[in-house]
């Protein structure tokens, strides 16, 4: 017998102040009758941060807070270890300065890009 593949994508958009962009969960398992579940769970612990963006996304705003001109913020929930790299590495490879601030329910991340003209 094969393994089926179950999978089930969560998308919620809210006009939350806090919560301006689109969060995302995906629990993808063998055979499993509440797939829901996980991903559920995942979203609902995103969205009790008040963030912008889930764990899996705030990697990705690093590089192009880098390298935009000015200040740049995001708020997220606590940081992936995929985005300490990334911060870690933007700072060494471009420069920007790059600060994280843990608030009460919250981290922000600030970046003063080097306004990089392509």
């Amino acid at each position: 017998q094969g393994f089926r593949i179950w999978s089930l994508s969560l998308v919620v958009t809210s006009f939350h102040p806090f919560i301006p962009h689109p969060l995302s969960a995906l629990a993808s398992q063998p055979f499993n009758p509440q797939p829901g579940t996980k991903a559920a769970k995942e979203l609902m612990d995103n969205l009790m941060h008040e963030g912008c963006v889930d764990e899996h996304l705030q990697d990705q705003f690093i590089v192009f807070m880098a390298l935009a001109e000015g200040t740049s913020r995001l708020r997220c929930g606590p940081l992936s270890l995929h985005t300490k790299t990334a911060i870690h590495f933007a700072e060494k490879v471009s420069g920007a300065k790059i600060q994280v601030t843990e608030e009460e329910t919250t981290v922000l991340i600030e970046c003063q890009g080097i306004g990089w003209k392509g």
